[in-house]
């Protein structure tokens, strides 16, 4: 059995702007950021939840032991843990929008542990009941994570046609459970959803695939592994801390890669994105200790914080996504020399490259217009590449970091006309750029080294 590992998705907000909000005397007690409450810090036994809130952030209310009843106001999202350790709260209105709970969301409350049989919050089961054949009750479309964790009564379980979400480890520890029926509108599984049921552990194929075509886990012990062409979806974990995996071929069709899907698969060297990939979440690659190069393409629509924390042998990486770098992309990776950035990302996130002790190059196009002030910290030997009047350049020059002319395509240090032929040479390709050649000479960030390159380095020194 695999190692249960909280692979949950945090409900996190960027601050962008802070919002208040007049609903009561006592308005100051929520702290409300975009439309989430992220914290509740007031002592009254009845809270009504301000009007324009949608979601409610994680450990939001928790171990408050005063409230006694909450009005949700017509939220939609809980975070994990957000009304954890309320002990005393016993009802919960306004809830008929809710169609996503975290975590643990409820539990140690009056409200979850006084009932007994189904509990519906909105559209989620947050609790089943516990008996040996179970249906989903109609009405539900989602089932929340953990929701039926260690029930050992449990033998069959049919999903119906309205249920869309299944949350992380919603059957983790059923071990009697053997008939599972999942309907194909099912699009999201949360990671280890079915670990420890002998469902899972008796399944007759390496590949378990439910709901919409998606790849639960790998229970193979191969090198090289081609996932099946039918799949769309490599879901949370399904690969997690697989040692023997060296080469996974990822067929086109696929469009979205899990949190924690190929985490710790400390033997993966090698597998290249398909062009109908559109999400790698929150820490898909991290701890990869033997993965050595990384081309994230342009198709790539979101990309999760630490998607390759940790990745110690990645050598190079290629960012052509239009999705801002987010936190901690590649924290940690300390054989990392060169990072190109070919596309129109408007923000590095912090601590994107924290601890990348031996990266040398990372090229900044003029998209760029936040740069946190730690995204380079531990990065001591880094050159950053970047047009002179962008704020990219202005950015990392007033951390302290060396920036250098885009252009500079013979790495002497100065922009010349040298640089010019150089990429001249290289286009009609009377020469062969590496990596990091191409880092410096792609001038205008498009991904591709050309005459054009050429000809914006020669308006540079022009004073064009």
């Amino acid at each position: 059995m695999k190692k249960l590992v909280s692979v949950t998705l945090a409900f996190t907000v960027t601050l962008l702007v802070f919002c208040t909000f007049s609903v009561s005397a006592d308005a100051s007690d929520f702290q409300v950021e975009n439309g989430v409450l992220l914290r509740y810090s007031g002592n009254d036994a009845e809270v009504s939840v301000p009007e324009d809130v949608y979601a409610i952030d994680d450990y939001a209310f928790a171990d408050n032991t005063k409230l006694t009843s909450v009005d949700l106001n017509g939220v939609s999202i809980i975070g994990n843990k957000a009304f954890s350790g309320c002990k005393n709260l016993s009802e919960i209105k306004g809830s008929d929008h809710v169609s996503s709970s975290g975590a643990f969301a409820f539990e140690n409350t009056a409200y979850l542990s006084g009932k007994s049989g189904n509990v519906i919050l909105g559209s989620v089961l947050l609790k089943g009941a516990s008996s040996e054949t179970y249906t989903v009750p109609e009405g539900v479309k989602s089932i929340a994570p953990y929701c039926f964790l260690s029930d050992t009564k449990l033998k069959k379980v049919t999903i119906p046609d309205t249920v869309g979400e299944i949350g992380e480890g919603a059957f983790y520890g059923c071990s009697n459970l053997t008939s599972l029926v999942v309907s194909e509108s099912v699009s999201y599984i949360g990671g280890f959803a079915f670990e420890g049921t002998k469902y899972l552990n008796d399944y007759n194929s390496d590949f378990v695939i439910l709901g919409n075509s998606i790849l639960v886990d790998y229970r193979g012990n191969a090198s090289e592994v081609t996932i099946p062409g039918n799949v769309l979806q490599i879901g949370a974990g399904a690969f997690y801390k697989n040692n023997t995996i060296e080469n996974v071929v990822i067929p086109e069709g696929i469009s979205y890669i899990g949190m924690r899907a190929f985490a710790e698969c400390s033997s993966l060297e090698q597998f290249s994105f398909p062009s109908s990939l559109a999400v790698v979440a929150k820490e898909a690659f991290a701890d990869c200790t033997s993965l050595r190069k990384v081309l994230i393409p342009d198709t790539v629509e979101i990309v999760g914080e630490s998607a390759f924390l940790g990745c110690t042998s990645l050598a190079q990486a290629e960012y052509f996504s239009a999705c801002d770098i987010p936190a901690g992309l590649f924290a940690e990776c300390t054989s990392l020399a060169s990072v190109y950035i070919a596309s129109d990302l408007e923000s590095i996130g912090d601590f994107a490259f924290y601890g990348c002790s031996y990266l040398r190059e990372v090229s900044v196009p003029d998209s760029v217009r936040i740069v946190s002030t730690t995204c380079a910290e531990g990065a001591e030997k880094l050159t950053v590449y970047a047009n002179k009047d962008s704020r990219g350049y202005a950015a990392f020059a007033a951390m302290n970091v060396k920036v250098t002319e885009i252009g500079d395509a013979d790495s002497n240090g100065n922009l010349n006309i040298r640089d010019a032929t150089f990429i001249q040479k290289a286009s009609a390709d009377m020469i062969t750029m590496n990596l990091s050649n191409r880092l410096r000479a792609d001038a205008d960030f498009n991904g591709i080294v050309n005459v054009r390159d050429a000809t914006k380095v020669q308006k540079v020194l022009a004073g064009i």
